[in-house]
């Protein structure tokens, strides 16, 4: 998925996470960064619908994530989910490693999830 400032935008409204890093460029600019980024929930948030296409009617219970780098305006993330092992003891549960990626191929986000 392409992150443009489109989505950023319906993004914070949405969630009401209006924070001047996402939404204003001249904040933005003399902050961390250098320029606007996206909320990291919002890269998060692409972790769950891929968990949705490769696990049809899977229940989501648990994410853990690490914020690994920026993502800016124009990045292309990729998201790669894949089975880490089963959870014996917990029955039908799976833990997911999953990854969210940039278009160079760099780590923007990381972290496992769990299904039933």
């Amino acid at each position: 998925m392409i992150i443009t400032e489109e989505l950023i935008n319906q993004f914070a409204e949405l969630t009401g996470d209006k924070n001047p890093i996402h939404l204003d460029e001249k904040a933005a600019k003399e902050g961390r960064f250098g320029k606007r980024i996206a909320h990291g929930f919002l890269i998060g948030s692409l972790i769950s619908a891929e968990i949705a296409r490769q696990y049809p009617g899977a229940v989501y219970t648990q994410q853990n994530m690490t914020f690994r780098r920026p993502v800016f305006i124009g990045d292309e993330i990729t998201v790669d989910v894949q089975e880490a092992y089963d959870n014996v003891k917990a029955g039908d549960q799976k833990v997911l490693r999953t990854i969210c990626r940039n278009q160079k191929k760099k780590e923007v986000l990381s972290g496992f999830a769990v299904i039933i």
